[in-house]
């Protein structure tokens, strides 16, 4: 270019801020839609932090968005100053439930490098196998000479033969347990982090296989719950898989129940280089298909029953039915996260009709 062409100038901080006025009034009319942007943006700051904030900030967090709403209801003549207020009341929530999740899931963490222990315990569920074989959660009841309160509440354990415990069944076995291991490289999947959030403290592998325990009742009556769910569960799993046979029950369990330890690896893989093994993991599509073909079915079934028609509304019955079958298979799936956020959007378009 010749030497006296102007250069380029950047952007002036009065432009920027033009850009900004114009680009917060294109929002004026929908600034309610940015508020779960403003409630995930807090949940990401608490997560960028370098440091642990004390437990208190999360409950003077809580206090302090209820004071912003109270006064977003107060002055509601400023529709301006009300959206800052809810904007900024969103915010602060998630920071603080960031926080209080966080501090509600921890649970006790097993050490790096840990010699074989003898654990006993109860199965709480059989995940989908690794590459050693199939997986079992486990809440310990003890850990070796572990003292209880450095003893995880739930561990990963991978078994090397025997036969295969099912849910709510007393075990003891001679493992090695060690911490869930952190990224194998940057970026890369955090095991240790989703198994925070899941209160697993350790994972291992069996040495030998599992025995029966003598053992009384868990105390917790979440744990009572959750392994008498995951035990109809895996029982109804077992029985798909002995009526369909493996090559065709598998998937059929994992669609249902969310088992995925019987696909045979053959199947998985074809499933993957197809693009299609996300079929497996129970999400929104499985919960479309429910919801849609019960609420269609009972919409049908009401209108097509004319003295029933006239007297009740059938819509929303059919709803109401649908939501009752949503909750019934999100328990049944075993409540995956997929799962969990199709449950609510379901739940939200069918309140709607109710």
């Amino acid at each position: 270019a010749p030497l006296n062409t102007p250069l380029p100038r950047g952007p002036s901080l009065a432009t920027a801020w033009a850009w900004m006025r114009e680009q917060v009034a294109r929002q004026a009319q929908r600034w309610t839609l940015w508020t779960p942007v403003a409630f995930g943006s807090g949940a990401g700051l608490y997560f960028a932090l370098l440091r642990e904030p004390q437990p208190w900030v999360a409950l003077a967090g809580v206090a302090l968005a209820g004071a912003l709403l109270l006064a977003a209801g107060r002055w509601s003549g400023s529709r301006g100053l009300t959206a800052a207020l809810v904007l900024a009341a969103c915010a602060l929530a998630g920071f603080s439930m960031a926080k209080l999740r966080s501090d509600h899931v921890k649970a006790p963490i097993a050490p790096s490098q840990s010699r074989p222990q003898r654990l006993e315990g109860w199965v709480v569920d059989v995940i989908s196998p690794g590459q050693g074989g199939p997986r079992l959660m486990i809440a310990p009841a003890r850990i070796g000479d572990w003292p209880a309160k450095a003893t995880p509440i739930r561990v990963h354990v991978t078994l090397r033969g025997g036969y295969l415990p099912g849910p709510g069944e007393p075990i003891s076995l001679l493992a090695v347990i060690n911490a869930p291991p952190t990224p194998a490289s940057p970026g890369s999947y955090d095991f240790a982090r989703d198994s925070f959030f899941q209160s697993v403290g350790g994972v291992g592998f069996a040495l030998k296989p599992p025995q029966t325990w003598d053992a009384p009742e868990p105390a917790p009556w979440r744990l009572r719950l959750t392994m008498r769910i995951n035990a109809l569960r895996w029982e109804l799993t077992r029985r798909i898989v002995d009526t369909l046979g493996v090559r065709t029950g598998g998937l059929a369990a994992a669609m249902t129940t969310g088992h995925g330890a019987f696909i045979p690896k053959a199947e998985v893989d074809d499933l993957r280089v197809a693009g299609l093994a996300h079929i497996i993991s129970i999400s929104g599509l499985h919960m479309a298909i429910v919801g849609g073909f019960v609420f269609a079915i009972l919409r049908f079934g009401i209108t097509a029953w004319p003295w029933l028609a006239l007297r009740a509304p059938g819509e929303k019955i059919a709803a109401a039915l649908e939501l009752a079958a949503v909750v019934a298979y999100l328990v049944l799936s075993g409540s995956p996260p997929p799962a969990e956020r199709s449950a609510i959007t379901a739940a939200v378009a069918f309140g709607a009709i109710l």
